[in-house]
């Protein structure tokens, strides 16, 4: 059942005008208009009907009050509005001294202002214990003082000193003491901790609510009793008190029972159901005892909802708290939303279009999820990838995603093969993969003679599928890795395989390790960040199934099931093929092809820089083109313009700032690279700006910009560190000696670029220029050259 703000909003309507109704009522049987404007206030029947007055005009603030907003803050205003009314049913103060002019009226007139000024500071500023006791505080010692004063007969300022507070107090002065209680009480509940009340529990917000309110009137009768002539009898006249009590008594059980039986469930029911009996009951009492009819609308209008819940409000609450790691509130949050109609599947949608990662990763393990109800499935992969971890039924989503977004299928899938420690989980992902991709493995890759992985030929895995992507041939084969060109749906895709080697020593089989441990998810998002990096598209990559391959020497396993890497496919060649044409290279553009290449790789090392990553292998190799850029200067110039874009690729060396590194290529990087390498020092964007120089070097004059004698000090200390040799810190501080004396009589024949590429690649990391900087002065050479 669905219950409309409106229906709350009639009854709480209803509620404010039986309580005036009755106010009126009593005001009028009781003529208390009368009663207070004369001077007989000597008798001992005076001094009950003022108690009997204060009962029942605090029966009435409080209905009204929690009428209007049922909290303990509006409960506090209550109790502190009905006993700042005392002091003003005294003769000393009204009738008596108003003329002339007296002391104890000058403390109400202050009264008055100092509670008026408290009350919205304490409700807006109180949150908390701290602020309870400052309240008590307030009321003990400014609000009490006061209150004595109004209320005494001070006529003297001889008699206000000698008068100390609460020095004369004592019980039998009950009006003070009723004074200072009801007041400390309320502030008390004004500093109320604002606690995060949009889950609404009905024992909580119903059937505790209801029984305390409903023992308020016993708390002001308990400080009357003793010392007035007031009775029960007098206020219920001549109605029997045991009927009454129990009646009180069965409807406050009624309304716990219904709230415990609804609780988290249909709790606004339950609080409908308590208001409507509240009402009921108290409309016969008007005719039979107003002040018991005021004590029924005081208890059913503390239980009526402030506001119907706003379920963007919840979700919102929802989505914080499993941010914030509190497991039990977003519980309640998300039961309080399903009961309003929202689906869990519908919010888990939600979480993905406000890519509420810690949401999308904690709402499958509460229910099923239909994942094609959601709209931007690819946000939840992204999520999963990022955060590195992996909710439960992630075959659903991976299926899902199968058909919206295969990309997005494919690098969730590989995520999930690199990271998951369930090996159950990783062969349901491996066997499904194929299928929801829409392809078949090709059974008859089964069935062949293969070679030993030191003897492996690449060219065994065309015309196979490896991820569900047909490899139709071998483009290239590195030093650590071949790369193949693989298609699907059309597209085409390169994807890197790493060498492996059973050979624990050889360097190739460190590099290649070394290159398989260095991949990581959050790349995946890096590569999407800019138009000059090569995408991937999904990383394959099980460290345990690399240890079967080379620890076991399965070439079965290698050839079905490689560590892989996809990644997007140019088909423009490299930078370094641009070297081998006499005729680009000849041509009085090359300066300036050299720097808008250089200017594109710059935006993409930007990129993983503001990323925080080092991307620790940049060279005229790893700058690809998205198509043919041409033959001759002025094509080439012209198709940079227009269509074909430098890319940086190989993003699978990066690493974050400060993360240690086992990754260079002697060629191109610094002497600190290869220190800090061997030291376990960590990564640095200076090393990148190092290699970025060595690359403009290197296209600009064809040669290495590290001498050879340089890159042999560079090798023969990484070899000696890995065979545990500790000379390798001798070759090391060779290759510094070295690099110094060859820095120092550096001159490169173009002076256009000769600041630059000397600032890039200075010894000293430190004086090295940032990437923006790099820019900058990559800016101003395009427009120096012709």
């Amino acid at each position: 059942m669905r219950i409309k703000s409106g229906i709350f909003t009639g009854i709480r309507i209803l509620y404010i005008v039986l309580t005036l109704f009755v106010s009126y009522l009593l005001i009028k049987e009781y003529n208390y208009i009368t009663l207070f404007t004369t001077n007989n206030f000597t008798s001992t029947y005076s001094f009950g009907k003022t108690a009997e007055f204060i009962i029942i005009e605090s029966l009435i603030i409080f209905s009204l009050v929690l009428s209007i907003r049922p909290t303990p803050k509006s409960l506090g205003i209550g109790f502190i509005l009905s006993s700042i009314v005392l002091p003003t049913l005294f003769p000393p103060v009204l009738y008596n001294q108003i003329f002339p002019y007296s002391v104890s009226l000058l403390f109400y007139i202050i009264l008055i202002a100092i509670t008026i000024i408290s009350i919205p500071l304490f409700a807006y500023f109180g949150n908390g214990i701290k602020s309870q006791i400052s309240g008590v505080a307030f009321s003990l010692l400014i609000v009490g003082v006061l209150f004595q004063y109004s209320i005494s007969q001070i006529s003297s300022f001889s008699q206000l000193i000698n008068d100390i507070p609460y020095i004369t107090l004592h019980f039998g002065n009950t009006f003070a003491i009723y004074s200072i209680i009801m007041a400390t009480i309320g502030y008390v509940l004004l500093s109320w901790s604002k606690k995060d009340i949009t889950v609404f529990s009905s024992i909580r917000n119903v059937g505790l609510p209801y029984i305390l309110v409903s023992f308020i009137p016993g708390l002001f009768y308990l400080l009357f009793y003793k010392s007035t002539a007031l009775s029960i009898s007098s206020i219920l006249n001549g109605l029997n008190f045991t009927l009454i009590f129990l009646t009180v008594i069965a409807i406050d059980l009624l309304v716990l029972i219904i709230s415990i039986l609804f609780n988290l469930k249909k709790d606004l029911l339950a609080s409908l159901i308590a208001s409507i009996i509240s009402a009921i009951i108290s409309i016969p009492f008007i005719f039979i005892n107003p002040i018991i009819s005021l004590e029924f609308l005081m208890s059913g209008s503390s239980v009526i909802p402030k506001s119907i819940e706003d379920p963007s409000k919840i979700e919102k609450s929802l989505f914080e708290a499993i941010s914030d790691g509190r497991i039990n509130r977003a519980n309640l949050y998300l039961k309080s939303l399903n009961k309003l109609g929202y689906s869990t599947s519908r919010i888990y949608c939600d979480a993905i279009n406000k890519k509420e990662c810690d949401a999308i990763i904690w709402l499958p393990s509460k229910g099923k999820i239909d994942y094609l109800y959601c709209a931007n499935l690819k946000n939840a992969a992204d999520c999963i990838i990022s955060k590195e971890k992996i909710p439960e039924d992630v075959i659903g989503l991976i299926k899902a995603l199968a058909q919206r977004d295969k990309e997005s299928a494919e690098r969730l899938s590989g995520f999930v093969i690199s990271k998951t420690q369930d090996k159950n989980l990783k062969e349901r992902v491996k066997a499904i993969l194929p299928s929801i991709l829409g392809l078949q493995m090709n059974t008859q890759q089964l069935n062949i003679s293969l070679p030993s992985l030191e003897s492996w030929k690449p060219e065994l895995w065309v015309n196979t599928e490896i991820y569900g992507y047909k490899i139709t041939q071998v483009l290239g084969i590195g030093g650590t890795s071949y790369v193949l060109l693989g298609e699907r749906d059309g597209e085409k895709y390169a994807i890197k395989i790493p060498k492996l080697s059973s050979s624990r020593d050889s360097k190739e089989s460190f590099t290649t390790f070394v290159d398989i441990s260095k991949e990581s998810s959050k790349l995946q998002e890096i590569s999407e960040k800019s138009v000059n990096i090569v995408k991937l598209y999904g990383i394959f990559i099980d460290v345990n199934l690399i240890k079967s391959i080379t620890m076991s020497k399965n070439v079965q396993l290698y050839y079905q099931n490689p560590p892989a890497i996809v990644m997007e496919y140019m088909s423009g060649g490299t930078a370094e093929d641009l070297l081998q044409n006499d005729a680009l290279y000849l041509s009085s553009s090359w300066k300036k092809i050299v720097a808008i290449i250089s200017l594109q790789i710059a935006r993409a090392i930007k990129t993983i820089h503001d990323q925080n990553y080092v991307h620790l292998d940049i060279k005229p190799s790893n700058i690809f083109f998205s198509s043919s850029p041409g033959r001759f200067g002025e094509e080439v110039l012209k198709n940079l313009s227009l269509n074909v874009v430098a890319k940086l690729g190989d993003l699978g060396s990066a690493r974050q700032v400060g993360e240690r590194f086992m990754e260079y290529t002697p060629q191109y990087c610094g002497v600190d690279q290869v220190k800090y390498m061997l030291e376990g020092k960590g990564a640095s964007k200076n090393m990148d700006i190092y290699a970025f120089g060595a690359t403009i070097y290197k296209l600009l004059t064809r040669e290495p910009y590290n001498s050879p004698s340089l890159i042999s000090y560079l090798d023969k200390s990484v070899e000696y560190y890995l065979s545990g040799n500790s000379s390798y810190k001798m070759y090391l501080q060779t290759a510094e000696t070295e690099y110094l004396k060859y820095y120092q009589g550096l001159r490169i024949s173009d002076s256009i670029f000769e600041n630059l590429i000397k600032s890039m690649t200075n010894p000293d990391p430190l004086k090295r220029p940032n990437i923006d900087s790099v820019i900058l002065q990559l800016n101003t050479i395009i427009k120096s050259v012709s």
